[in-house]
């Protein structure tokens, strides 16, 4: 039945390679009958009908018949997901296919849905004439059973980071997912104090062993360096000083020359959280910019690189829509441009022209940037979110460093929330992040 299921609607690929040999450590019976049911979780795995969705969002679908079928197979599909991996790692608790599992119900939670008839399911109601605007689902959630299932998936976590024979692959991969979405990666927090220094505790765990295993110049590192930078931040701003510290020290002896820089960096980073950060210019277009004479707005500061950052690219349309919409209301924006050469002014003058880019640009053509330099960034984009008292709100980095950009700003303006929930949503946390992340100058 679920391989028929397989080929008949799977639209998509998962985010953890479902790829592994087992441990083969019990009789060729047991290793039949292990291979048999992993077989099963690779086929529950590799069904990727609907995007998934956190406990705490809204749901969004098109409103058809055909939308919620799929809806409801979707968390069909990842309850047995969860339900067969459980009983593969009660069953074979040896075996490090396991961990794979585990990684999968990051990606692929179920949502608990209570009641799956039209009844317990439907579309609410829609005023607008635009057909192609998707719609919310109502639907109500177990949250009991929600809950019961994070908390046994930290317990997995946990395991999972004190066996010392746990692929380096397997969590690289939980890397990607971590360095944008914290939440998918502990389970939705019930908000309570006591639950969000856990999540963040069981991420720094996961940041020591990865500065510990990433290897200089492998694969991995550029996304593992993202998701150190990620949780070294998440910590700064909201975790225990004695995990901040354990950190910094698990990244001084990496193999990793980025991983190591962190640790020097966040002491710039964490001064400029208390004391307010200092850039003054004269823009390419002959503006002067100080940003002490900007106190009372809110400012981000991006480091790009136009001429050859394609992932800075990627947030330019983010920007000039959230700089058109705020602008009027004490949002702007400072570019800080990481040009290796003094000819590529006027390709940059141009590019920032042509593409209504309004704000100030900073360009000196040199490989040293006095403002890389200063706060110890080795690649771009990275955002710096500074507050209306002039101190750094929020530090982000990555291709998708940008994401709730809207609703972090509106949030720091004192703007109430466009929809329920948007003032709980972190500068580049709700999705995940893509694995190209910060990227460095070749040539």
């Amino acid at each position: 039945m679920i391989k028929h299921l397989v080929v008949a609607i799977c639209c998509g690929t998962t985010a953890i390679s479902m790829v592994a040999s087992a441990s083969n450590s019990g009789t060729p019976a047991e290793n039949e009958a292990a291979d048999s049911d992993w077989s099963l979780i690779q086929d529950l795995a590799a069904i990727h009908i609907q995007p998934q969705h956190h406990l705490d969002d809204p749901i969004h679908l098109n409103s058809s018949d055909n939308d919620l079928r799929l809806f409801r197979l979707n968390e069909t599909v990842n309850r047995l997901l969860r339900e067969k991996g459980l009983e593969f790692v009660s069953k074979y608790p040896a075996d490090s296919r396991r961990w794979i599992w585990l990684g999968e119900t990051i990606s692929n939670e179920p949502l608990y849905i209570k009641d799956y008839s039209d009844a317990g399911i439907r579309f609410a109601e829609h005023s607008s004439s635009n057909a192609a605007e998707t719609e919310r689902i109502i639907a109500e959630r177990d949250l009991d059973a929600a809950t019961a299932w994070r908390l046994k998936r930290r317990e997995l976590i946990r395991e999972a980071l004190n066996d010392p024979e746990l692929p380096y692959a397997t969590i690289a991969g939980w890397a990607a997912i971590l360095i944008g979405d914290e939440g998918n990666f502990v389970g939705r927090s019930t908000q309570s104090e006591a639950d969000r220094r856990d999540g963040l505790a069981i991420q720094c765990e996961l940041a020591i062993k990865l500065a510990a295993e990433v290897k200089k110049g492998s694969e991995a590192e550029p996304r593992v360096v993202d998701a150190c930078r990620a949780v070294l931040d998440r910590l700064q701003g909201r975790g225990s000083s004695a995990d901040v510290d354990r950190l910094r020290a698990a990244f001084t002896v990496s193999d990793s020359e980025p991983v190591r820089q962190l640790a020097n960096n966040d002491e710039v980073i964490a001064l400029a959280r208390k004391t307010s950060v200092d850039i003054h210019f004269t823009a390419l277009d002959g503006r002067d910019v100080d940003l002490a004479k900007m106190r009372g707005k809110v400012v981000l500061i991006d480091f790009s690189g136009i001429t050859w950052c394609g992932a800075c690219r990627v947030q330019e349309p983010l920007m000039k829509d959230v700089y058109d919409k705020y602008h009027s209301s004490g949002f702007d924006i400072i570019t800080i441009t990481w040009e290796m050469k003094e000819t590529s002014k006027q390709f940059v003058t141009d590019y920032v022209r042509e593409h209504g880019m309004a704000w100030p640009h900073y360009f000196d053509g040199k490989e040293k940037n006095p403002y890389m330099m200063e706060f110890g960034f080795s690649g771009v984009p990275v955002y710096l979110l500074i507050g209306k008292d002039g101190l750094l709100a929020v530090h982000t980095a990555g291709s998708e460093g940008l994401t709730n950009l809207e609703e972090v700003v509106r949030k720091q303006l004192g703007l109430p929330p466009l929809h329920p929930g948007d003032e709980n949503k972190l500068l580049g946390g709700s999705r995940r992040a893509n694995e190209a992340g910060v990227v460095k100058p070749t040539g």
